[in-house]
């Protein structure tokens, strides 16, 4: 036989190996998943790391404020509450200001010790001793004798707890004027 008369069958070479190549189609979608990636990534990091506007602190209430605000409140459910629920809330409101406000702690007394425990305060002038004395009274009334209050004194009683936490001051004298020669 002639070689050069071999048959085509024995003229075809084994397949080759595959050949891994980095190709620009390849290429391109890594740039675009790489992409992907860092902007989510950015977008994120901004997200967490971005500095949010302050805003101003919340100042807690005074405790001559927050008196002030649940007065306010009790003054506007007074019609659809019984006059006993009426002066405890009363009560407490005016008893947890004088604790929060002077360091006392007047809910753990009855009404006669309190005001014995204060009477010779230099924090409570005798004016406000006296409206303590009389608010104090009102609330017991409603609260102990089961006496029934008109709208009008309950409106009083609120009246007295809020010059009591007002500051309880009468208005100042206008001092006499000096004599003549003194000037």
């Amino acid at each position: 036989m002639n070689p050069s008369a071999s048959s085509p069958a024995d003229q075809l070479r084994d397949i080759a190996k595959p050949v891994h190549y980095i190709g620009a189609f390849d290429l391109t979608w890594f740039c675009a998943a790489l992409a992907v990636f860092l902007v989510g990534a950015g977008l994120i990091w901004w997200f967490y790391f971005r500095k949010k506007p302050r805003r101003p602190p919340v100042l807690p209430l005074l405790p001559r404020q927050l008196a002030a605000r649940r007065l306010q409140e009790l003054l506007s459910r007074m019609h659809e509450m019984d006059a006993r629920a009426f002066g405890n809330e009363a009560c407490d409101i005016l008893r947890q200001y004088v604790g929060a406000q002077y360091g006392l702690h007047p809910e753990r007394q009855t009404s006669p010790e309190f005001l014995e425990s204060i009477g010779h305060s230099r924090a409570f002038s005798p004016h406000e001793h006296s409206l303590l004395r009389d608010f104090l009274d009102g609330c017991d009334l409603l609260k102990f004798a089961r006496h029934d209050a008109a709208p009008e004194a309950k409106e009083r009683l609120v009246q007295e707890a809020s010059e009591f936490i007002a500051g309880g001051e009468l208005p100042r004298a206008v001092p006499p004027p000096l004599p003549a020669g003194a000037r």
